[in-house]
């Protein structure tokens, strides 16, 4: 059919032919998907639970990456006092529940100050330290085809902001700003990330460990830099953790957790103050009890997983990537399949096929990664 247009027609006419034929495949893949999933994700309203299960796990993979990262930073100096590395991350443990306790973001934006101001130069110290050795790195490659599905994982991990997008947004100020502020962090970070990676390899090459503070050698100077990285994901685990709060608290057990109301006087003045309204205080704790919960499991998953990068990867390739490619692509696709014309539904299907073969290769990959890692005979 191809070749009769290009032989027989114009440029046009072939043109013409292969999106007719490309709309078919297109009208297929979307019956299908929407066979499959549109009555599952809009009658039953799975499709928010489902993006709230994604959030979930997605940000307790995070908060369980700052505890791998500041448990192996801090070990060499504490090892004479905790004896391992799940001891310091159980020591941790009260702190993080006290800064759990935090109601609102805002009362953490101090601290998430703090704390990238102590990245920026815990990355300035790696820097200094590295550039003696910019491209002298051993086996640097171009392109490494075997680690592409980690590449992938590890870069989907990177922006792990993207589920505070919105809490950000309702705890502004100025509300209508958010897209400008969050474009010009989104530029600012990803110019942070190729930079800083490309120099690094370049570097240490294949010799460049999953944690890179971990080059730095042993003196005082770069004791103070890992302290001073732990010190600033410590004050941002409870940042990572705050979705988490949200959606369980005020979505999945409303009813638990729910503050009751105070009555209103005339003029809209408060009768008493809700904090001594019955029931407030059960339903604080109630809460607090909670969060408490969530950072122990945490903790457990911390000092039960071995390696670093497999908690980057795995948490990219998965919920993340679920989370930031599939399930946009299928909700977009179900909501406004009918007013889309032929390349936005071109668009949502191969971003949804992609999301789709990224998740089932870097699991897979992930998989026998942590299989290899543990060697478990198979």
């Amino acid at each position: 059919m191809f070749l009769y247009f290009f032989l027989h027609g114009t440029y046009s006419d072939a043109l013409a032919g292969i999106k007719s034929i490309v709309g078919i495949f297109l009208t297929f893949l979307s019956n299908l998907f929407l066979r499959i999933f549109g009555v599952f994700f809009i009658l039953f309203a799975c499709g928010q639970i489902l993006v709230e299960l994604t959030v979930v796990l997605s940000q307790l993979g995070f908060s369980c990456a700052y505890l791998i990262f500041v448990s192996q930073n801090l070990f060499l100096y504490l090892k004479v006092a905790l004896n391992t590395e799940a001891s310091i991350v159980w020591t941790l443990v009260p702190i993080l529940v006290a800064l759990s306790w935090i109601p609102s973001l805002d009362v953490l934006a101090p601290f998430s100050v703090l704390a990238l101001a102590l990245i920026f130069s815990g990355l300035g110290a790696v820097a200094w330290h590295a550039a003696p050795l910019i491209g002298s790195g051993p086996d640097v490659q171009t392109y490494i085809p075997s680690t592409l599905p980690i590449f992938i994982g590890m870069a989907i991990y990177a922006f792990e902001g993207i589920g505070l997008a919105l809490p950000i947004q309702n705890q502004m100020k100025d509300p209508e700003s958010f897209k400008t502020v969050w474009a010009w962090g989104m530029l600012v970070v990803t110019s942070t990330y190729i930079a800083f990676g490309a120099f690094c390899y370049s570097c240490y090459g294949d010799e460049v460990p999953s944690i890179i503070t971990m080059v730095l050698p042993n003196n005082i100077t770069s004791m103070l830099v890992k302290f001073g990285l732990s010190i600033a994901l410590i004050f941002t685990y409870p940042i990572a953790m705050f979705p988490v709060f949200e959606i369980v608290e005020d979505s999945w057990a409303p009813s638990l957790f729910k503050r009751p109301e105070a009555a209103l006087l005339p003029g809209g003045l408060e009768s008493q103050d809700a904090h001594t309204l019955p029931g407030a205080v059960a339903a604080l704790w109630r809460r607090r009890a909670a969060r408490c919960v969530l950072v122990l499991i945490t903790a457990v998953a911390a000092v039960s997983i071995p390696d670093f990068s497999i908690v980057m990867a795995f948490i990219g390739s998965v919920p993340s990537n679920i989370m930031a490619f599939l399930l946009p692509a299928l909700f977009h696709l179900v909501i406004c399949w009918r007013v889309m014309g032929f390349w936005g539904r071109l668009r949502d299907v191969i971003l949804l096929l992609s999301a789709v073969g990224a998740v089932t290769v870097c699991t897979w990959t992930t998989v026998f990664g942590l299989i290899n890692h543990l060697e478990i005979p198979g």
